[in-house]
């Protein structure tokens, strides 16, 4: 309700988004994390917009598949994805700005029950992806229209995978968590929904004993993407 005298309302008009630097917000968290499982999350509504268009960064010790984790909360919790955008720092401190539609519920609920579900399932990812792929096949699950055919091309000299495909829920945990299966990491990525279909761009990063020149490398990563992609 209040910070010192204060209430936190009374902080609204002293924000503003164009001064928000994501850098240093990450450089403060580096510096009051504890523990591997410290995760924070700030979100902010755009009602001019839509009521349920929220924005979010979710600060996190960098560690695999981060990124693939929170994508699957957000599709465990029915929200909606519409940009991403992934920082990390050189101390180790990974921050995710996340555009998504919530689900019709209070947003006063789903920020909390998000940020638990989040740090319950970084200690297990294994066991979130098991989740996801029960209620993928959930005869309760409303299928969606055929969409157009999937694509993706890995530039293997700038590690970018770049992926086109029809929208639907848990699309960017499909991709993502692939990633990390093959132990590829994403250092950053732009993540854009255009009507009923995905624009992703990812910048990845192997291990420091793989190569991107290895078809035996590349060729079962794609094939497990693509195999996701036309999974509906």
């Amino acid at each position: 309700e209040v910070y010192g005298d204060a209430p936190y309302d009374s902080f609204l008009d002293m924000w503003k988004a164009e001064a928000f630097d994501p850098a240093d917000m990450a450089e403060l968290f580096a510096r009051q994390r504890n523990t591997p499982q410290t995760l924070h999350t700030l979100a902010w509504s755009v009602h001019d917009q839509d009521p349920q268009v929220w924005k979010c960064a979710v600060m996190a010790p960098d560690q695999p598949a981060l990124f693939a984790t929170l994508a699957g909360c957000f599709a465990i919790k029915g929200a909606d994805i519409l940009n991403a955008e992934i920082f990390t720092t050189r101390g180790g401190t990974a921050m995710d700005l996340f555009v998504v539609r919530l689900p019709e519920t209070d947003a006063a609920y789903f920020w909390p029950a998000f940020t638990k579900e989040a740090r319950t399932s970084l200690t297990d990812p294994h066991a979130l992806a098991t989740r996801i792929a029960a209620r993928g096949k959930s005869p309760l699950r409303r299928q969606p229209p055929p969409g157009p055919k999937p694509q993706v091309r890995l530039d293997a000299e700038k590690a970018i995978l770049e992926v086109r495909a029809s929208d639907r829920p848990g699309r960017l945990f499909d991709i993502t968590w692939e990633l990390a299966l093959h132990g590829v990491s994403v250092q950053a990525a732009k993540i854009a929904t255009h009507g009923d279909h995905i624009h992703d761009i990812f910048f990845l990063q192997q291990a420091p004993n793989a190569s991107w020149r290895l078809s035996s490398t590349l060729q079962p990563l794609l094939a497990a993407i693509l195999r996701r992609l036309q999974t509906e």
